[in-house]
């Protein structure tokens, strides 16, 4: 429950079910997923529309997402990306 000042409070619309999303079978969101880089590590974006891209790892988000610095174009862009479309460089 998210209260504030002890009194209950209501969450933007689309939280609980971005939460209830993540359950597994057991109806558990699991909390300590740990990411499979360190910072700064060189990745691979592997899908989508950065796909071929090496960026650098900066760590994960609260949506089961990594979070990237990709240089494009000469400039530092921070992205976030699902999990699955990032690979280590070879």
């Amino acid at each position: 429950m998210v209260c504030r000042a002890g009194i209950p409070a209501p969450v933007p619309e689309g939280i609980v079910e971005a939460i209830r999303g993540r359950e597994d079978a057991g109806a558990f969101v699991d909390l300590t997923r740990q990411a499979a880089f360190c910072v700064g590590d060189p990745v691979q974006i592997v899908a989508g529309p950065f796909a071929d891209h090496v960026a650098r790892f900066e760590g994960l988000n609260d949506e089961q997402r990594v979070v990237l610095l990709l240089d494009l174009l000469g400039r530092k862009l921070r992205v976030a990306v699902p999990a699955e479309t990032v690979t280590a460089c070879a």
